[in-house]
């Protein structure tokens, strides 16, 4: 292994890991309508108890399998979803956490509705506990299954550091598997460290922007301070 290579290496030990935990707020919050409030919003409204117009409130006793289906419906789209956002690298392990707990949060809302659908305090404060506790069981099935994804994300990468070891012994020996994920390491490497190098030119550049605009209100402020020096001055030679 070359030096470049080497350093390559010992930058992403540790930021490699680091970057697998957390999803940009951005990317987030559009996981999370794509892959649960929007699909979950349809089928509260049309089999939801809180709406005059919904399928339950117009065909009364529409039965439980409509709400049984629509919730798997919706459970499926929120998993598949929040694992076609990984799998594209858009958001992090974290995307399954948060699509768990918000689903956890919707089918609390979506079945409660029977029972407490009414505008009432109590009926409000009872769906929101009731909210709160689904979410909490949801965060931690959540958390569990983010867990889980980035263990295999470290023994995939301890493989990847155990066939670099190998490649430095004997480079002959590695079969086209290895090399193929050797190849794509190296590449994700390069562009982290590209969008690395990218944000710190972009902080720079801002950096440059604060400095310059602080040296250009110094300098009027330095002017300014001469004009009123001068201004004193013109007014104490026309008094003597």
């Amino acid at each position: 292994m070359n030096l470049k290579r080497r350093k390559v290496k010992e930058i992403n030990t540790t930021e490699l890991r680091d970057r697998q935990l957390i999803t940009d707020f951005g990317w987030m919050v559009l996981a999370i309508f794509i892959g649960v409030i929007l699909p979950g919003g349809i089928m509260w409204v049309l089999f939801g108890y809180d709406f005059d117009f919904s399928i339950e409130v117009l065909i009364a006793g529409s039965g439980t399998l409509f709400k049984l289906i629509s919730s798997f419906i919706v459970f499926l789209f929120a998993a598949v979803s929040a694992w076609t956002f990984y799998y594209f690298k858009i958001c992090k392990a974290d995307i399954f956490l948060f699509s768990f707990a918000f689903f956890s949060i919707y089918i609390s809302f979506f079945f409660t509705g029977k029972f407490l659908s009414g505008t009432g305090g109590k009926e409000i404060i009872f769906r929101f506990l009731i909210s709160l506790a689904s979410g909490a069981v949801g965060t931690l099935i959540g958390t569990m299954l983010s867990w889980y994804i980035v263990n295999l994300e470290y023994k995939a990468e301890d493989h990847l550091e155990s066939i670099e070891k190998k490649r430095e012994v004997d480079p002959n020996s590695l079969t086209k598997k290895e090399i193929k994920l050797i190849k794509q390491k190296e590449m994700l490497d390069y562009k982290y460290q590209l969008k690395q190098e990218q944000n710190q030119k972009i902080l720079d550049i801002l950096n440059s922007k604060v400095q310059n605009k602080l040296k250009e209100e110094e300098i009027l402020k330095e002017k300014l301070n001469k004009e009123e020096e001068a201004k004193r001055l013109k007014e104490k030679s026309k008094k003597k």
